[in-house]
């Protein structure tokens, strides 16, 4: 899927930078791309020879030779497509690469090494890999990698060992280790090693003595020069010694909050922040914690590729979460852009890798990951936003001649399946200002809301969680630019104002740009799943989806106001990554209204947060405060018809 947040593109300068409002840059627009993998019929692999781009439905045609819609390159045709969407096998295969599991066994609970041990017996060989290795954290501060030959074993008290790590002194290390073939071995031997540990207990009046950082730095060592290795690491709490050191030892010392982060009163948040980044050229890391405090995700935010809290790995959401990510663990796959000419590509908002460009057809105005038109990713389910730049003409009279009615976008997702390469290749065709139906009002005629928040969601997010911009100034710098945002498509009456003006309203209470009754771990968790959740789930995450259970039947709301407060049937919120059951009283309306929340834990990747409650009851404050964000309820916000007449206010001077 390839939408745009606008079907219809300026061609001159003028109507680039009053018609094309944009969070980042006026007159760029942005393009939102989630392939649909397995879905369309597979046909012969035809690229240009010359500038690489592939075949689609709409490229000329004789009998033998094709067009290319790019470059104007005649190429041999074997067989056209018949839509603008297809799959085609390619030649060849990159292996697969082995997985290394990283195991935290601090743990006052024994039964958490229990449950997690009978997950990875049932699950771990849903994994394409057939190889993996596996190295554990213990109580004492020591790493263990456990190879074919024996246990390894790393402790944190030698400061040369310590020292060396932190310094990333490879070499020390590679020394150190025997051949990297005597780590790996096959999911049933590293299962069974798993039930042969212990958990460990901490010392009273101390958090565990844990050295994360020193076992993700090992897990590095075994990285092969130019790719990344995937790590699974279950954590069970922070890192308290060597590097990665995010808390001390002992309990009397708080791990950081946002004031500590704002006033750069945090000593160890930088040295851990460049450490993990440091780690992040060799490594990408899925993470599941089994534990509701703050971990250090905020610093190990650049390794992460997803990270799921669990009150316990005993909850059924957990082996929910990693049988539905167990295919996606090990992938590696690459997207690349080719646009025609008068196109320029600023860059990609996600977690993905930039690779060498395959054409210069990027902008001068960069933004994302940029200065390339390709980029690897290790996820088969990308949700990716691109931003895009219009080559116009310095007036409409100019622009006739040099630019055409019609302007393509094609992305090629190259992805491996089983022991099988193939590429999806979509393309998007929009019209430009010069075509001869063209209105004045094109332009705002065709704007997309829905895929302009999702990609204002991803940008945001990709500055927090990629570039690490998290101060409380930050935040209120990209509420000021939601806010022009708004009053720009206020004053040219975009489509869908309405609809988007409400977006954003609610977008401005969410944790991207709100600290409120969030920790730093939260606020990275929330980020990181908007940079790589679908669309539908970004659009959850900023306006809920509310069904009202009565009489058998169920009811959508679309007003989420003051009113639902005194609704008396069975209510079910889904906020993307929580569903709410709100009831007054035990009935077969609640009992479907809690089938169909259970129906979404298990059906959604991650699955989220469930929560029942009755009208008063514990957690209901939960249900007001993320459902209806407005003054008088429990908050001290502006409603949404005040946030209107502060941008119709705004809009008279933009």
């Amino acid at each position: 899927m390839i939408q745009s947040t606008y079907s219809v593109v300026p061609t001159s300068r003028l109507e680039a930078l009053s018609q094309l409002p944009n969070v980042l840059e006026p007159g760029h627009f942005d393009v939102l791309y989630e392939p649909s993998i397995g879905e369309d019929v597979c046909i012969a692999d035809q690229k240009c020879k010359r500038c690489e781009a592939r075949i689609f439905d709409k490229c000329a045609t004789t009998e033998t030779q094709w067009v290319c819609a790019f470059c104007n390159t005649y190429n041999d045709l074997s067989e056209k497509p018949i839509s603008v969407s297809y799959t085609s096998s390619m030649e060849g295969n990159t292996g697969i690469s082995p997985v290394l599991v990283v195991v935290d066994l601090n743990c006052d609970d024994s039964s958490e090494l229990k449950a997690l041990h009978s997950v990875l017996s049932q699950s771990l060989h849903q994994l394409s890999a057939t190889e993996f290795g596996l190295i554990t954290i213990i109580g004492n501060g020591d790493v263990t990698i456990h190879l074919t030959s024996g246990p390894m074993t790393f402790s944190s008290d030698d400061s040369t060992i310590v020292t060396k790590a932190q310094k990333l002194d490879w070499e020390h290390f590679e020394k150190k280790l025997p051949d990297k073939s005597v780590l790996w071995q096959s999911a049933e031997n590293l299962v069974g090693i798993l039930g042969t540990l212990n958990s460990v207990k901490r010392s009273s009046g101390q958090r565990h003595i844990r050295a994360t950082g020193l076992a993700l730095f090992l897990a590095a060592l075994y990285a092969n020069s130019g790719t990344h290795l995937p790590v699974i690491s279950f954590l069970q709490g922070p890192c308290t010694i060597g590097p990665g050191k995010v808390v001390p030892k002992k309990l009397k010392h708080h791990i950081r909050q946002h004031y500590d982060l704002d006033s750069n009163k945090d000593k160890y948040f930088k040295p851990a922040k460049s450490f993990y980044e440091a780690l992040a050229k060799r490594i990408y890391m899925h993470t599941f914690i089994s534990s509701l405090d703050q971990v250090g995700v905020v610093e190990m935010m650049p390794l992460c590729s997803s990270a799921i809290q669990f009150d316990s790995y005993g909850e059924d959401r957990f082996a929910t979460a990693f049988r539905s990510q167990a295919q996606d663990i090990v992938q590696v796959s690459k997207v690349t852009v080719n646009v025609s000419k008068g196109i320029l590509v600023d860059g990609c908002f996600g977690k993905v890798t930039k690779l060498s460009a395959t054409q210069q057809i990027y902008s001068d105005t960069p933004c994302g990951v940029s200065g390339t038109n390709c980029w690897a990713l290790n996820t088969s389910k990308p949700s990716l936003s691109f931003s895009l730049r219009v080559d116009t003409a310095a007036t409409k009279a100019s622009s006739i001649d040099t630019i055409p009615g019609h302007l393509a976008i094609q992305f090629q997702y190259e992805y491996q399946k089983g022991k099988e390469r193939y590429v999806k290749v979509d393309t998007l065709i929009v019209a430009t200002t010069n075509h001869e139906m063209s209105t004045p009002t094109s332009i705002q005629d065709s704007f997309n809301a829905h895929v302009g928040l999702v990609c204002l969601m991803k940008q945001i997010a990709f500055e927090q969680a990629a570039k690490g911009r998290i101060h409380s100034f930050d935040q209120e710098t990209w509420r000021y630019k939601v806010d022009a945002l708004a009053a720009s498509h206020y004053k040219l009456k975009s489509k869908g104002l309405n609809e988007f003006l409400e977006y954003l309203f609610r977008l401005k209470w969410t944790a991207l740009l709100q600290k409120r009754n969030t920790s730093p771990d939260e606020a990275a968790l929330f980020q990181l799943l908007v940079l790589v959740g679908t669309a539908s789930l970004c659009e959850l995450l900023c306006k809920p989806h509310v069904l009202i259970f009565a009489n058998g039947q169920k009811l959508q709301v679309t007003n989420l106001d003051e009113h639902l407060l005194h609704v008396r049937e069975a209510i079910c919120v889904d906020g993307g990554n929580f569903v709410v059951v709100r009831y007054t009283s035990v009935s077969e309306n609640a009992d479907i209204a809690t089938s169909y929340a259970n129906s979404i834990v298990n059906t959604r990747c991650p699955p989220p947060i469930f929560k029942k409650t009755p009208v008063g009851g514990s957690q209901d404050r939960f249900f007001v405060s993320s459902l209806i964000p407005q003054g008088g309820l429990n908050t001290e916000d502006i409603s949404l018809q005040d946030y209107l007449d502060l941008i119709r206010k705004m809009s008279l001077d933009v």
